[in-house]
């Protein structure tokens, strides 16, 4: 039995690191800051889609709050939305990509995403996971909505060595722990 559940266990983790190779964007810099997330949702993936990719374009006054970026849609196309997200500044561009998927056959969304610098990078002040929290975090946390407020569920995240992963770093405003 404990073999199984070895057996089991490992399958389920390889399952997961395929999961995060299919969602990951390449960068052309050998070391690069990364962040991935996996977060769950109790709506329809539709919905959820829907409100990133309203983010995204900017919809109902829409602004990026972590450094007042700019986010410009790069494909979206059946359960995978891909974009770039340029900083304030203008000096450094992120890609990032998004996979959606109906949690345990089910209503729930579950979206597995990814932000890769494309510059040699190490700390990145936690820019690559404000990069996708910021456009699926809902209102009870304080985030500004676009067309639907939804309600996360974080499952998992992860960064590269040096990079950060504090969600207070990703806006001003109202800050309560999801």
């Amino acid at each position: 039995m404990q073999l199984l559940t070895t057996l089991v266990f490992i399958a389920s983790g390889a399952a997961a690191v395929e999961r995060w190779f299919d969602v990951c964007p390449e960068s052309d810099a050998v070391i690069h800051a990364w962040a991935r997330t996996t977060v769950r949702f109790d709506a329809p993936c539709k919905t959820v889609k829907g409100e990133v990719l309203a983010r995204i374009a900017g919809k109902n006054g829409w602004v990026d709050p972590h450094n007042a970026g700019t986010y410009e849609l790069t494909s979206s196309v059946g359960d995978v939305v891909a974009a770039d997200h340029v900083t304030g500044d203008g000096k450094y561009t992120d890609k990032l990509q998004f996979m959606f998927e109906n949690a345990d056959g089910g209503d729930d969304c579950e979206v597995s995403g990814c932000s890769v610098s494309q510059v040699t990078s190490v700390i990145d002040r936690s820019t690559n996971y404000c990069n996708l929290y910021n456009l699926y975090c809902g209102g009870n946390v304080g985030c500004q909505v676009a067309q639907t407020d939804l309600t996360a569920i974080p499952l998992d995240k992860k960064t590269s060595l040096g990079a950060g992963k504090n969600k207070f770093k990703c806006r001003s405003g109202k800050k309560r722990e999801l």
